[in-house]
């Protein structure tokens, strides 16, 4: 038996052996070798469409490998001066279950990504991007690499950079083709009649499809994509209604756009009135985006109400909108403590507002405040709307016919707004009759109107 057993391993040992002319050593050396060579051939270097945890979305990552086993990195993520942050660090290739592409040396462009507290907030400190630092060579070809994250799983391709095809005109293109796609309301349409809706998971590069099945339970289709010179690029298919969807393809200053392959699926931009818009959501008021006269009338405010009222400080920021613990619309003031007014208006076509006056009904604090300092906020709310209270007990008042003569207590006003973008307005600048401009944006910068 024994005998027979060690010709039986003689001669599967003998077979295995056979099947290879070198050794599995031999075999990655070669391997490496030739992935290497792929790798630094691309004479424009290789744009790679990076995901590290996919909620998060994809994003163009340029990568130019050089003869002495160094890389070239930039990225959509990163601008300085205007121009893209380029970073050389050093890489190399390792074996590990097949050949590996390690990035391993530090890289403040490809760190963007894997560090654990992302610069740009993205993610969970300790996770940040979710990203890899090193890939699996999964295919390699002068056309196509595709890539394995060793720690993610996410699948990641990379294509050659277009010849003659700055980086920096490429990743403008694609800033550019984002801020004419990107809409804050989304809905797909099939065959013109099934509606799916769809919400965008802004800032975050994913698209969420709410689709109800026979039974009439919504389920939740997610969409992780990245943004190419021809669109929205999925991360994979998905199938809503038995279709497959890969693609929606960009078109200039368009409010729809087909899937690549099915002209019947369609993603479309529902774009509401930008005075709408403005009533909807938070607006807050940007100190530089008025004129000094009136910059000089908040910080008057600010100063003045931090001297009078105890543990308030200056102005860190104001807003239109609607105040979510009272469901009410108008202008809200943050300085260690939130009042908020409440102002009536009408909405005239689809771009101007008249703000018409202060509620007869208290606004959240707004009566305290007015109290002790409405010799200098008052003026400030003047600049929207008619405003007149009772200097005891600071609460808004009715305007006689004979009040509204009169300047000191303000007037109507009616302001004009436009926008950068009616899809999704990352500002709204409004302007009265007396050319008077305020500037509005989504995003609160702290003290904005000039305090420290």
């Amino acid at each position: 038996m024994l005998c027979t057993l060690g010709l039986v391993y003689t001669s599967c040992t003998n077979e295995v052996e056979d099947l290879f002319d070198k050794s599995a050593s031999e075999r990655y050396t070669e391997a490496a070798r030739q992935s290497n060579e792929i790798l630094q051939s691309a004479p424009n270097g290789w744009l790679m469409y990076y995901y590290g945890s996919v909620s998060y979305g994809g994003y163009n990552l340029w990568l130019k490998f050089n003869r002495d086993n160094t890389v070239t990195a930039a990225t959509e993520r990163i601008k300085n001066g205007g121009v893209y942050t380029q970073a050389t660090s050093h890489y190399k290739m390792e074996q590990s279950a097949g050949v590996i592409l390690s990035f391993d040396e530090y890289n403040n462009v490809l760190h963007y990504f894997s560090d654990p507290v992302n610069p740009d907030n993205i993610g969970t400190n300790g996770a940040g991007f979710g990203g890899d630092l090193e890939f699996r060579i999964m295919s390699a070809t002068p056309e196509r690499i595709v890539l394995s994250g060793k720690k993610t799983n996410a699948t990641i391709v990379m294509v050659p950079m277009p010849a003659g095809t700055d980086v920096d005109t490429y990743l403008n293109q694609i800033q550019a083709i984002e801020k004419d796609m990107i809409a804050a309301n989304l809905a797909l349409v099939i065959d013109g009649k099934d509606t799916i809706q769809a919400v965008p998971n802004s800032p975050y590069r994913m698209i969420s499809f709410t689709v109800v099945d026979e039974k009439g339970v919504p389920q939740t289709v997610r969409a992780p994509y990245i943004v190419t010179p021809e669109g929205y690029q999925l991360y994979r298919p998905i199938t809503i209604k038995d279709r497959k969807i890969e693609k929606f393809v960009y078109s200039p200053n368009a409010q729809q756009y087909q899937e690549a392959s099915d002209a019947n699926v369609v993603l479309h931009c529902l774009a509401e009135d930008l005075n709408k818009q403005l009533v909807k959501s938070v607006w807050f008021l940007d100190g530089e985006g008025m004129s000094a006269a009136n910059a000089a009338i908040w910080k008057e405010y600010s100063y003045e109400c931090k001297e009078e009222v105890d543990q308030t400080t200056a102005i860190q920021y104001a807003y239109f909108g609607t105040y979510s613990r009272s469901n009410t619309f108008g202008l809200s003031i943050f300085n260690g403590y939130l009042h908020h007014y409440i102002i009536e208006y009408k909405l005239i076509g689809k771009e101007q507002i008249e703000f018409t006056r202060v509620s007869e009904k208290e606004g959240f604090n707004g009566a305290y405040y007015l109290r002790y300092c409405g010799e200098w906020l008052a003026p400030c709310i003047r600049m929207f709307t008619k405003l007149k209270y009772d200097a005891t007990s600071g609460k808004p008042l009715a305007l006689s016919a004979e009040d509204l003569d009169d300047d000191k207590l303000g007037k109507s006003q009616t302001y004009t707004l436009e926008t950068d973008n009616l899809k999704n307005p990352s500002y709204i600048k409004m302007t009265n009759a007396d050319g008077e401009e305020f500037t509005l944006s989504l995003q609160s910068k702290n003290y904005p109107f000039g305090q420290e």
